[in-house]
């Protein structure tokens, strides 16, 4: 049975204006099931406080942390201003996690600046990767991508985070999202054995269609608008996902991207269906 974590980030604006206590989000967690987090460095550093309390309730509850998911853009403006600048923010993301305690680091965010092709965005992200491997060598903290559904014609596909893949290297990993594969225009559960050998990481969630009449958020390449839906009800095939998981022996962390603005049911649903579908 792999380990279960859940994204803080789904909870940053409930826990901010306090319609829901840290408390009682990771104590809701914790009885489901959810031995893990997944913070963000970014908001632990701009909420303190919350920060500190979450880090104290987690300690109690005998939580670990599955990853820091640390926001970068490796192209920036297309300066090597801009790229050192996207170094240093992932040697601070690295001396987050080697002060909490977290193995691995998350790093969403490049897109192409202005002008640049998404070919070469990704010609481009794949080498500032390498370079950010090369400096973290020694930390101890695997630095990853996902298949990024904000940027769906960029590196939301499978074939599209291979290349960028390829040009990391080998020390770069990558962090399974099975939502966000719809959103780059792919069926997730056909994505799986493109990454096997380099999953280090996986994100749980899922996405319906939205009615046409709607106006979506986010949209694949198709053209098709998609919303979040509770797991298990939508598109995303979690549940086949989970399968081909199991059949490998995945053991290591499940994070659920699953949230409430005053509750923790959806991480709760979601891990439910989890330990479930895993039996």
């Amino acid at each position: 049975m792999p380990k279960l974590s859940v994204m803080l980030l789904c909870y940053h604006s409930g826990l901010s204006a306090s319609a829901i206590s840290p408390r009682d989000l990771l104590a809701a967690f914790s009885e489901a099931g959810v031995n893990g987090l997944e913070p963000a460095p970014k908001w632990c550093e701009d909420e303190p406080v919350l920060w500190s309390e979450i880090q104290s309730i987690a300690g109690d509850l005998g939580m670990d942390w599955s990853c820091a998911d640390h926001g970068v853009n490796f192209i920036g403006d297309g300066t090597a201003g801009a790229r050192q600048e996207a170094l240093d923010i992932v040697a601070r993301g690295v001396e987050f996690c080697r002060k909490l305690g977290c193995e691995r680091m998350l790093l969403p965010g490049t897109k192409p600046c202005e002008g640049m092709s998404n070919e070469d965005g990704r010609l481009v992200y794949g080498d500032m990767l390498a370079k950010a491997a090369e400096q973290s060598a020694g930390s101890g903290i695997t630095l990853m991508i996902e298949d990024f559904g904000m940027t769906p014609l960029f590196t939301a596909s499978a074939g599209h985070c291979l290349d960028v893949l390829k040009g990391a290297g080998d020390a770069v990993k990558f962090t399974f999202d099975n939502g966000n594969f719809l959103l780059g225009g792919d069926l997730p559960a056909e994505c799986y054995s493109a990454f096997r050998g380099r999953i280090e990481h996986v994100h749980i969630k899922d996405f319906r269609v939205r009615q046409p009449d709607e106006s979506p958020s986010l949209v694949s390449p198709a053209g098709v608008g998609y919303e979040g839906c509770p797991i298990g009800a939508g598109d995303a095939q979690p549940d086949g996902c989970l399968k081909l998981l199991k059949a490998d022996g995945y053991d290591n962390w499940l994070s659920i991207e699953a949230g409430g603005y005053d509750t923790a049911e959806p991480a709760v649903q979601a891990a439910r269906f989890i330990l479930s579908s895993w039996e």
